[in-house]
């Protein structure tokens, strides 16, 4: 999961040129699937904070 992160991360700064506020803001939009998938999703959005 934390390659993962780091690639979200990379994809948002680098490609998107989001600032860690809109990180935060549009990753709190997402209500993707529910159960183990968006246990996932949640911790993936959590280690890519680190990674910012």
């Amino acid at each position: 999961m934390k390659e993962r992160a780091a690639l979200e991360v990379f994809i948002a700064r680098e490609l998107y040129g989001l600032s860690p506020d809109d990180w935060k803001h549009l990753t709190s939009t997402f209500t993707f699937g529910g159960g183990d998938s968006k246990a996932e999703l949640d911790e993936i959005i959590r280690l890519s904070l680190t990674f910012w």
